[in-house]
């Protein structure tokens, strides 16, 4: 069935490729037409809600604009969606080396590293995120993940605080679960303390 599934959607990407350089026929620079197909192909992925059909048409892609942090980045993040999180961190690290400040690079790193239980650079990865972007909840978020898999909930209940601050909802769940306050209400502005 996934055999099957693959050539229907690799006809279909073929099928796009043609339709797009008819459409840049007019354009003379190879440079140019490439982009075009890049583009072309890297909106197709965006809609595209099925993400092996969407990492198939990034590959596509990349072959086209192989210097396009944008494509790397959707191919890695798409890859943690598959859960595949070796395989992405060679793309989000081709991102950082084209475009060195991308916050959510770093984020998705971080999942990464996480995910494969190595959590002191998950954390590495999370205060790169936060010293570029340091009102994105969801960096605090991941950063306490990390300290929660280390076992250390004094940390992640340190950085849920943060989260909530930021308006990250998912932080009050994970609160909940690991942080006590006085009345077992999570407040958005409440120090915890680790539950017992």
């Amino acid at each position: 069935m996934y055999q099957l599934f693959s050539a229907i959607l690799s006809a279909f990407i073929g099928c796009c490729l043609i339709a797009c350089q008819s459409n840049s026929a007019g354009i003379t620079n190879s440079a140019a037409k490439d982009k075009a197909l890049a583009d072309s192909l890297y909106n197709l992925a965006k809609k595209q809600t099925d993400p092996v059909a969407a990492l198939q048409t990034l590959d596509a892609a990349i072959r086209y604009a192989p210097d396009s942090y944008l494509l790397y980045l959707d191919r890695g993040a798409t890859k943690i969606n598959l859960l595949m999180f070796e395989e992405a961190i060679p793309d989000l690290l081709r991102v950082l080396s084209l475009h060195p400040n991308d916050e959510k690079a770093y984020l998705n790193l971080a999942i990464a590293a996480n995910n494969l239980e190595q959590f002191d650079k998950g954390i590495a990865y999370a205060d790169t995120a936060i010293k570029i972007n340091p009102n994105w909840g969801m960096a605090y978020f991941i950063r306490g993940e990390s300290y929660l898999f280390k076992g250390d909930t004094s940390r992640l209940c340190a950085e849920l605080q943060q989260a909530m601050k930021l308006n990250f909802q998912e932080a009050q769940q994970r609160a909940l679960m690991y942080c006590a306050t006085d009345n077992q209400t999570i407040p958005t502005f409440l120090k915890f303390t680790p539950k017992k």
